[in-house]
Protein backbone atom coordinates (compact mmCIF):
# COMPACT_ATOMS: atom_id res chain seq x y z
CA UNK A 1 0.00 0.00 0.00
CA UNK A 2 2.82 1.95 0.78
CA UNK A 3 6.39 2.94 1.00
CA UNK A 4 8.51 4.97 2.91
CA UNK A 5 12.19 5.79 1.82
CA UNK A 6 13.07 8.46 3.48
CA UNK A 7 16.48 9.78 2.85
CA UNK A 8 17.63 6.02 1.23
CA UNK A 9 17.38 6.57 -2.23
CA UNK A 10 19.89 9.60 -1.69
CA UNK A 11 22.59 6.21 -1.28
CA UNK A 12 21.84 5.25 -5.16
CA UNK A 13 23.87 6.19 -8.06
CA UNK A 14 22.56 8.54 -10.20
CA UNK A 15 22.87 5.70 -13.15
CA UNK A 16 20.57 3.11 -11.27
CA UNK A 17 17.97 5.26 -9.87
CA UNK A 18 15.92 4.72 -12.05
CA UNK A 19 15.83 1.03 -11.96
CA UNK A 20 15.49 1.66 -8.28
CA UNK A 21 12.04 3.25 -8.14
CA UNK A 22 11.05 0.84 -10.98
CA UNK A 23 11.58 -1.27 -8.09
CA UNK A 24 9.58 -0.23 -5.67
CA UNK A 25 7.02 0.71 -7.88
CA UNK A 26 6.62 -2.33 -8.79
CA UNK A 27 6.26 -3.63 -4.91
CA UNK A 28 3.32 -0.86 -4.87
CA UNK A 29 -0.58 -2.26 -5.22
CA UNK A 30 -2.49 0.09 -7.76
CA UNK A 31 -2.80 2.86 -5.80
CA UNK A 32 -0.13 3.19 -3.54
CA UNK A 33 1.54 5.78 -2.42
CA UNK A 34 5.57 6.41 -2.18
CA UNK A 35 7.32 8.90 -0.07
CA UNK A 36 11.02 9.72 -1.21
CA UNK A 37 13.39 12.31 -0.25
CA UNK A 38 16.61 13.78 -1.15
CA UNK A 39 19.10 16.73 -0.77
CA UNK A 40 18.16 19.40 -2.50
CA UNK A 41 20.17 19.98 -5.83
CA UNK A 42 21.66 18.69 -8.82
CA UNK A 43 24.92 16.81 -7.39
CA UNK A 44 26.44 13.79 -7.09
CA UNK A 45 29.11 13.27 -5.10
CA UNK A 46 31.19 10.93 -2.28
CA UNK A 47 32.01 11.87 0.94
CA UNK A 48 33.96 10.05 3.01
CA UNK A 49 33.42 6.94 0.80
CA UNK A 50 29.55 7.59 0.65
CA UNK A 51 27.77 8.29 -2.14
CA UNK A 52 24.85 10.48 -2.06
CA UNK A 53 22.73 11.93 -5.48
CA UNK A 54 20.67 14.64 -4.94
CA UNK A 55 17.33 15.92 -6.53
CA UNK A 56 15.36 18.80 -7.88
CA UNK A 57 12.28 19.40 -9.20
CA UNK A 58 13.59 19.11 -12.90
CA UNK A 59 15.73 15.83 -12.23
CA UNK A 60 12.53 13.98 -10.81
CA UNK A 61 9.74 15.29 -13.59
CA UNK A 62 12.07 13.94 -15.79
CA UNK A 63 12.96 10.47 -14.16
CA UNK A 64 9.35 10.22 -12.81
CA UNK A 65 7.90 10.90 -16.54
CA UNK A 66 10.23 7.83 -18.21
CA UNK A 67 8.04 5.56 -15.34
CA UNK A 68 4.74 4.31 -16.49
CA UNK A 69 2.17 3.96 -14.26
CA UNK A 70 3.64 6.15 -11.82
CA UNK A 71 2.73 9.99 -11.02
CA UNK A 72 3.79 13.24 -8.67
CA UNK A 73 1.23 13.99 -6.57
CA UNK A 74 3.38 16.84 -4.72
CA UNK A 75 6.84 18.11 -4.27
CA UNK A 76 7.97 19.98 -1.16
CA UNK A 77 11.35 21.40 0.70
CA UNK A 78 11.89 21.09 4.00
CA UNK A 79 14.37 22.51 6.10
CA UNK A 80 17.02 20.04 8.00
CA UNK A 81 16.34 19.58 11.88
CA UNK A 82 19.39 17.96 12.63
CA UNK A 83 21.41 20.63 14.99
CA UNK A 84 24.20 23.05 13.15
CA UNK A 85 22.85 21.05 9.69
CA UNK A 86 21.91 23.68 6.84
CA UNK A 87 21.09 21.39 4.03
CA UNK A 88 17.46 21.53 2.35
CA UNK A 89 15.39 18.17 1.80
CA UNK A 90 13.46 17.67 -1.52
CA UNK A 91 10.74 15.30 -0.92
CA UNK A 92 8.19 13.77 -3.48
CA UNK A 93 4.65 12.11 -2.92
CA UNK A 94 4.10 9.81 -5.79
CA UNK A 95 0.93 7.48 -6.56
CA UNK A 96 1.16 4.18 -8.50
CA UNK A 97 -2.02 4.38 -11.06
CA UNK A 98 -3.36 1.71 -13.24
CA UNK A 99 -2.43 1.87 -16.46
CA UNK A 100 -4.33 3.75 -19.39
CA UNK A 101 -5.68 2.16 -22.36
Amino acid sequence: DGIWACASLIHVPENKLFGSIILLKNALKKNGIMYISFKYGEEERSIDGRRFTDMNENNINELVSRIHELKIIKTWITPDKRPGKKDKWFNVLLNKSPLQY
